[in-house]
This record gives structure tokens, C-alpha cells and sequence, in this order.
């Protein structure tokens, strides 16, 4: 039997009402979430601002340097009005193929930004940096689903209208740099599928079961075709507790992040998300669209990226 992972059609994708296809989905136990990984030595992650006031300003970034600091990548950003609460940014390293590293933020003045970068997907070579402000919440996670406990605090993220800046020039990394994983670690990367702006992550690389022990965790940013809500990033993490097939893994942990997305962007943002099997036995995330509630808009993926890591005990 065919391997190839079915998605929806063009047609079906943009032919109906995108806010139904979201309940629908969510009534038939879809879910909703957030993506991408970071190393395990990264997730203790930093303080972040409870729901503050957006940032002002207009970033600007000048010269940027990358070092190994043994076993992770630190990034510093030297430029103007670059922000003053760490949580209420969000950094990024992309290349011109579409390939994204999440940087942690560690510290900010005007003139600075540092951070730490998490997981750098194979074949990255180079990057360049965007900066971004917004609202940040980092908090105790809950609706934490049977089987599972959380491991870290939940991250969300959202930018609102304020400038999204990019640094002019790409900055070369490491060679030592890429780091997809340890021992008994899956990471996957699923990008945005232009003819429908769903994103699709295959996880069948993974053990079969998620025993005991094992963790989860998804992070993804990306841009969206709206004047109000212009980015958004998500991270959350869980630990296994009990011995359950990889498939059956994904829903609960999807409800997680749909539940913590929803409490912490006060119910303004909805990420619809939804565990696939083939008949092949290909397993996958696929995410496919977030509605802003409190404009009623479907928002479409325009550019960005999510990352999906598992850790086997």
C-alpha cells in the first residue's frame, strides 16, 4: 500500500467555511497545538511576563554573533529598541529553505538580546535572525490528560501588530552545530504545504509505544495573514506515565496544548490539530489553521515551521 500521507485537497482545503472545519474537528477529537522541540538540557526554560502590555518600538538589529558554548549555541544580538522583558520575545534562526531554530532568550536590554538555540534541524548550515515583540505567558500547565505529567511550564506567544525584524545578513553556524537529538530521540520538522497552508509532521520514526518515561514536547512559529495577530509561537512538554501506542499519544497531548493555548492567549487564539494514521501505518501531526476569536478570522500559515521531539527513557 501506498506511504504517502493523504492530505486534503486544495479544493476541500479552501472550499468550505474554515471556522466549521476547526469546530468540526474539534467535536471529532481533534486537537489543537503548538510545535517544535528543544534540546532536553534546554527546558528549563526562563521566567517569562504574565499577559503584559504589548511591546512598543520598532527593533532594530545590527551585528549579530553565534557561539559553541559546549553543548548548546549562544546567540547575541547587538541593535536599538530591542525590547526589555525576555518572555515578550520571540527569536528565530531560518534559512533561505525554510529550515528554523528556536532561540530561548535569556536576557534583553535596548541594545541587547541573548539566547540560547534549541534544536537545529539537519542539513542548517547558516541562519539568519528575526526578532519579534509581543505578549508572553510562561505558567504551570493544566488539563494535564491521564498518563501524563507535565514537564515545564507551558510557553505562548503572540505579536499583535508591532514590527517583525529581520536581520539583513545571514550568520554562519558551527560546524559541530547539528544537533537533531541524542540516543533514542525522534525529532521531526514539518513545514508549511503550500497548496493547502496546513503543516504536516510525520512522527513514524518513533518507538512504536510511548512507554514510561518517555517525553514529548512541540514548539512552532509562524506568520499569518492577519493585520491583528501578525506571529504566534507556542512550546509545551509531557511526560509519560503509562505504557500507550504512539498514536494513541496524540490526542490527549494536542488537547493539552489546545486547552493551554486557549487559557493563556485569554481564549483569543484556536489551533486546530489533528493525529493521522495512513494505511501504511505512517503516523502524523497535522496542524491546520488558527482562528482568532476575537475577530472571528480563520488565519491561514504563511510562513514558519514546528518542530516535534520524543524522547525515549
Amino acid at each position: 500500500m501506498s506511504s504517502k500521507i493523504h492530505r486534503p485537497t486544495k479544493a476541500i482545503a479552501r472550499g468550505i467555511d474554515r471556522r466549521s472545519l476547526l469546530r468540526l474537528s474539534l467535536l471529532s477529537g481533534a486537537s489543537l497545538a503548538g510545535l517544535g522541540a528543544l534540546p532536553r538540557a534546554s527546558l528549563a526554560r526562563r521566567p517569562r511576563a504574565v499577559q503584559g502590555p504589548v511591546c512598543a518600538g520598532n527593533p532594530v538589529i545590527g551585528d549579530t554573533q553565534i557561539a559553541d558554548t559546549g553543548g548548546s549555541l549562544e546567540v547575541t544580538i547587538a541593535g536599538a529598541d530591542l525590547g526589555a522583558v525576555p518572555g515578550d520575545l520571540c527569536v528565530t534562526l531560518g534559512d533561505d529553505e525554510g529550515r528554523l531554530a528556536f532561540v530561548r532568550v535569556t536576557s534583553v536590554s535596548a541594545s541587547e538580546v541573548v539566547g540560547t538555540v534549541g534544536v537545529i534541524p539537519a542539513g542548517m548550515t547558516s541562519g539568519r535572525v528575526t526578532l519579534a515583540q509581543g505578549i508572553g505567558t510562561d505558567a504551570a500547565p493544566t488539563n494535564v490528560p491521564a498518563g501524563f505529567v507535565p514537564d515545564g511550564p507551558f510557553f505562548s506567544w503572540y505579536n499583535s501588530g508591532q514590527p517583525i525584524t529581520r536581520a539583513p545578513d545571514l550568520i554562519q553556524l558551527p560546524a559541530a552545530a547539528g544537533i537533531e537529538g541524542a540516543n533514542n530521540t525522534t525529532c521531526a520538522q514539518g513545514t508549511i504545504d503550500p497548496t493547502t497552508n496546513f503543516i504536516n509532521i510525520d512522527i513514524s520514526g518513533a518507538a512504536p509505544n510511548c512507554v514510561p518515561g518517555t517525553n514529548i514536547s512541540l514548539q512552532f512559529d509562524v506568520r499569518l495573514n492577519s493585520t491583528e495577530v501578525l506571529a504566534f509561537d507556542t512550546w509545551g512538554a509531557l511526560n509519560t506515565t503509562a505504557t500507550l501506542p504512539l498514536a494513541a499519544c496524540i490526542t490527549p497531548f494536542c488537547n493539552f496544548l489546545a486547552h493551554n493555548i486557549r487559557s493563556q492567549t485569554a481564549g483569543r487564539l484556536e489551533l486546530a490539530c489533528a493525529g493521522q494514521t495512513t494505511a501504511s501505518g505512517q503516523i502524523f501531526l497535522q496542524l491546520f489553521g488558527l482562528t482568532d476569536t476575537s475577530t472571528g478570522q480563520f488565519l491561514t500559515f504563511v510562513s514558519g515551521g514546528a518542530w516535534m521531539k520524543i524522547i525515549e527513557p
